[in-house]
């Protein structure tokens, strides 16, 4: 537990270090930092880059899901003219035996 209270008040002293740091940054005029626009900018840029890479990572799952879905209908599709080009072939050949048996029947 000692190790507890040492580190929480390392903390507690890492805090009270830079809320007195800001408070004489302030006290002595630094407050008007060159820099700041510039970190501005920089957190503004990357809100946007953040908001930019969600946009395209919804864009990337609807599109996925489209695929997904549009390549389970093709299957579906294959799964439908293999048996239609099965049917096809049975039909054709007993069309072929029904017409040679028919042309056997008039040479009779």
């Amino acid at each position: 537990w000692a190790w507890r209270r040492r580190r929480g008040g390392s903390v507690a002293a890492a805090v009270a270090l830079v809320v007195a740091a800001a408070l004489v940054d302030t006290a002595i005029g630094f407050a008007d930092d060159p820099f700041a626009d510039l970190a501005r900018d920089f957190v503004t840029q990357g809100n946007k880059l953040r908001a930019d890479r969600d946009a395209k990572r919804e864009a990337f799952k609807k599109a996925e899901a489209s695929f997904k879905q549009a390549k389970s209908a093709v299957r579906e599709l294959e799964k439908q003219l293999d048996a239609a080009r099965a049917a096809l072939l049975r039909n054709e050949t007993l069309f072929n035996d029904a017409k040679a048996a028919k042309q056997a029947a008039e040479k009779a």
